[in-house]
This record gives structure tokens, C-alpha cells and sequence, in this order.
């Protein structure tokens, strides 16, 4: 699902900032995977526990130049509580893709870039450590 139907290398590169221009193309191949490899394994533990729950569709809102805002509740079974997402969608020549989820109005997306601008900060402006934290997080 997040190889079909999220644009990891887009959200990657945004996510850096202007730190993407600064990395060498092996440590933007290395961030993509380990990205890609570490956001797998952190949404399938999240989604396993979303099983059984119904996803509906509530509204779909075109905002111009091949996006879209899609919200969405998740009705789940038993006692728990319901929960809002927005999902923000582009079409990159690719088909629609997802870019960024909204949980409760919080951003994943914008979390995901203050976290990685926090590490690469904190390391003198280095990306390497970044790239090894998320090799380290998709290995768990």
C-alpha cells in the first residue's frame, strides 16, 4: 500500500527541505528507502490495530493543480473511539498519490519534517545520522 498509493520520493524530498540539496545522491537514495522501509513498519503496527474498522469516505475537495483534500472517518468496532483523517492527495504524473495524512488536524508530514530537521540540526547540519536513526527504526 505505501509503495501503490503514497509518493514516498516526493514526501521524502520535502521533508528535507533544503537540506535535499546538500545530501549526496546515495544518501537521497538511502533516505528514500530507509523512509519508505521505517513509515512501512510504523503504519502496519498503527493499521494492525485499526483491524475490523470500517474506513467511510466523507468528502472529497479539489484544490487545483492535481490535489485533492479527501476526509475520511474510521469507524471502529467495540468501544473505541472514532477517528478523523484528512488525506491530502497530488497527482505527480503518476496518478493520485497520497502526500500527507492528517490525524485529529496534525500533520504527519509536517511532524516527520520537524523531527528530521531537529536530528540533522542537532548533528552540525550532518543528514548521515538521519539516514542511520531511519535505518535503524525499519530494522526493529
Amino acid at each position: 500500500m505505501l509503495r501503490d498509493d503514497f509518493d514516498v520520493a516526493w514526501t521524502a524530498r520535502q521533508a528535507l527541505g533544503a537540506h535535499w540539496e546538500a545530501a549526496t545522491p546515495e544518501q537521497r537514495a538511502r533516505f528514500v528507502a530507509a523512509l519508505e522501509a521505517s513509515e512501512a513498519r510504523a503504519y502496519g503496527d498503527r493499521l494492525g490495530m485499526l483491524q475490523g474498522s470500517t474506513l467511510v469516505i466523507d468528502k472529497i475537495t479539489p484544490r487545483g493543480a492535481g490535489a485533492w483534500t479527501v476526509d475520511s472517518s474510521v469507524d471502529s468496532p467495540g468501544d473505541l473511539p472514532g477517528l478523523r483523517l484528512a488525506w491530502e492527495v497530488r497527482d505527480n504524473g503518476q496518478g493520485p498519490r497520497i502526500v500527507d495524512v492528517k490525524v485529529a488536524g496534525v500533520s504527519l508530514f509536517m511532524t516527520r519534517r520537524s523531527e528530521f530537521n531537529a536530528v540533522i540540526q542537532r548533528n552540525g547540519g550532518a543528514i548521515e545520522p538521519l539516514v542511520a536513526q531511519l535505518e535503524a527504526r525499519a530494522g526493529r
